[in-house]
C-alpha cells in the first residue's frame, strides 16, 4: 500500500503500486520496480514437491469408492482417508514402488531399536541385528547432517536416503549419504539416523525411530 505525504502545496509518495515502489531520499523521490522475491529449491524439495503433485493427480484421478476405502486407515495422527493415502504412498513412490489404490490392512513390526554405522574403507555401513523380512517391508532410512553445537537443527534437518530399501537391514549407505547431504563421512562423525518399516503391501509403517550414533570402525 502506498501512502501521500503532503506538506504544503508539495506532496510525494511513500510505498508500493502495483508493483511500483515510490521511496524518498536525500535527492528526491526514487521511482523503481518492485523486485519479484525469488524462490530457491534444492534439489531434494523440488523431488518432494513432484512426488506430492504425482500423488495429488492420482487421488483426484480415482474412483469415489477407491477414495473412501482409505477412510479406514484413519486414526489421530492421520485425520483423513487421503492423509492416509499419501503417507502409504509417498515413501513408496520415493522408493521407486507403484502406487496402492486401494488399501490393505496387515499388522506391523516393531520399530527398529537397534542400529551401527561402521566406516570400512570409504564406505558406510548400516548394520542391525534387527530381523525383518525385506521382501514383506521395506525399510525408510533418514540422516541427518554431522552433529556439531546445533544439535536440535541436525534432528531437525533429516534427509531421506534412497538406497536404504536394499534386500537387508544391513546395508552400505555411504554413496547415497555423499550424494544427498555433501559431507564426506569420517570415523567418529556424530548424525541422527532415523528408520521405519513400511509393509510393500498395505503401506502402513511402523513408529520412526530416531537416535544420535557415532560412526565407528
Amino acid at each position: 500500500m502506498a501512502r501521500v505525504i503532503t506538506s504544503g502545496l508539495l506532496g510525494a509518495i511513500v510505498g508500493s503500486i502495483a508493483g511500483t515502489t515510490f521511496q524518498n531520499s536525500a535527492s528526491g523521490q526514487i521511482i523503481r520496480k518492485k523486485p519479484i522475491p525469488k524462490k530457491s529449491f534444492n534439489n531434494a524439495q523440488q523431488n518432494i514437491r513432484l512426488l506430492q503433485s504425482q500423488l495429488n493427480h492420482s487421488w483426484a484421478a480415482m474412483s469415489d469408492s477407491q477414495r473412501l476405502s482409505w477412510d479406514g486407515k484413519i486414526n489421530s495422527k492421520l485425520k483423513t482417508g487421503k492423509l492416509a493415502y499419501l503417507q502409504a504412498n509417498f515413501y513408496r513412490l520415493f522408493y521407486d514402488q507403484s502406487i496402492i489404490l486401494v488399501p490393505s490392512f496387515n499388522p506391523l513390526p516393531p520399530p527398529i531399536s537397534t542400529l551401527f554405522l561402521v566406516l570400512n574403507g570409504s564406505s558406510i555401513f548400516l548394520l542391525s541385528d534387527y530381523d525383518a523380512d525385506l521382501t514383506v517391508y521395506m525399510m525408510i532410512f533418514k540422516a541427518s547432517y554431522p552433529v556439531g553445537n546445533t544439535v536440535t537443527k541436525s534432528r531437525n534437518n533429516l534427509r531421506l536416503l534412497k538406497q536404504a530399501t536394499a534386500d537387508s537391514i544391513s546395508t552400505i549407505i555411504s554413496p547415497v549419504y555423499e550424494n544427498t547431504v555433501h559431507v564426506v563421512p569420517v570415523v567418529g562423525m556424530k548424525l541422527f539416523v532415523s528408520t521405519a518399516l513400511q509393509h510393500r503391501t498395505s503401506g502402513d509403517i511402523s513408529a520412526f525411530s530416531t537416535k544420535l550414533i557415532t560412526i565407528g570402525t
